[in-house]
Parts: structure tokens; C-alpha cells; sequence
């Protein structure tokens, strides 16, 4: 009998889930800087008098366009998992095992077709030991890189466009001459 791969996959699960939190970072971070990216614009758009400005608008938007970049990461990141076997594949290559993260799993889900064999036995066995000595936060890091670079542009669009004067359209200006028209006939 092929003995259960436990030790294996519970570290093979704890790969994906962290490639899959760096995936999400990676998204996150993108998603982030387009948001802060349109939240520039629109606040041009109102400094340039296109949109109107009212304070539950800007609240809405400012905290609208941030969660829509959450809501997007996290169905990019949800989209783009993988299969235990993957992140098994992905730890044997960084770790340079072998294939013996991945070899284990595959015999033990084929284990069913052919109880025993000799070689899944001993292989199984293998994998097992090595997998007990994986530190598995070193060899998948969740490192943010140059995409910071993402969010701060966004940053420094949006408080390019907040900075931007004023200007005066047509809404503005027509009070103030209604009430110089009134002060001249006086």
C-alpha cells in the first residue's frame, strides 16, 4: 500500500496559498494605481468644472475606485489559481527537488489504480522526508518588487490633478454677474 503523501501536501498547500497571496499582491498593487489613476481623472474633471462637486460625491468616489481595485485583485487572484500539483512542480523546481514534491502526489492520487508498487512506496517515502525540511516562506517569498511603483504614480497623478487650479465655467460666473447686474441697477 502506498502510504499517504501528508507531510507533502500540506507543504505543496502552503505554497499555493502563497503564490497565491503574492498573485493577489502583484493584482493589488496594479489594480490600486489604475484606481488612483481614475480617481485623478475624475478629480479633474471636477476641478475643470466637467463634473459637479459635492462632498458625498468625492467621498463615494475616493473609496469607490480603491474597492473596486480590491474587488478586481481578488477575482484576478481567484481566476488565476492553480492546482496542488502546480505549486508541488513550482517548490521541486525552485528547490531544485527533482520532481519529488510532485512525483509523490501524482503517484499517491494514482495510487487507487495500482495499490502497491515498489517505487511509489519508496518515492512516497522520499518526498515525505524532504518535504518535513522545506521552509516553505523562504522558497515562495511574497516580494513587492518595482510594482509599488503602480500605486504612487496613481498617487502623485491624483494629487497632480487635486493641486490643478480651478477653473471657472460658465456655472460659476453666472451668479456673480446676476449680482453685479443687481448692485449696477441700485
Amino acid at each position: 500500500m502506498i502510504p499517504d503523501p501528508v507531510i507533502t501536501r500540506k507543504t505543496a498547500r502552503k505554497a499555493a496559498a502563497r503564490f497565491l497571496a503574492a498573485a493577489f499582491v502583484r493584482h493589488f498593487l496594479l489594480a490600486l494605481g489604475i484606481a488612483l489613476a481614475a480617481s485623478a481623472a475624475w478629480i479633474l474633471a471636477v476641478r475643470m468644472n466637467l463634473l459637479p462637486f459635492t462632498s458625498g460625491t468625492l467621498v463615494t468616489v475616493l473609496a469607490l475606485f480603491p474597492l473596486l481595485a480590491l474587488a478586481g485583485a481578488l477575482v484576478a487572484t481567484w481566476m488565476g489559481r492553480r492546482p496542488l500539483q502546480w505549486a508541488a512542480t513550482d517548490l521541486d523546481q525552485t528547490l531544485q527537488l527533482r520532481d519529488r514534491l510532485s512525483t509523490a502526489l501524482q503517484l499517491a492520487d494514482l495510487a487507487v489504480k495500482r495499490p502497491f508498487s515498489p517505487f511509489a512506496v519508496v518515492a512516497v517515502e522520499d518526498a515525505e522526508q524532504a518535504a518535513s525540511g522545506i521552509p516553505v516562506s523562504k522558497a515562495v517569498p511574497i516580494r513587492i518588487g518595482r510594482r509599488w511603483i503602480w500605486p504612487a504614480a496613481g498617487l502623485i497623478l491624483a494629487f497632480a490633478a487635486w493641486m490643478t487650479p480651478q477653473v471657472l465655467g460658465p456655472r460659476d460666473q453666472g451668479p456673480r454677474h446676476s449680482e453685479k447686474a443687481v448692485r449696477l441697477e441700485a
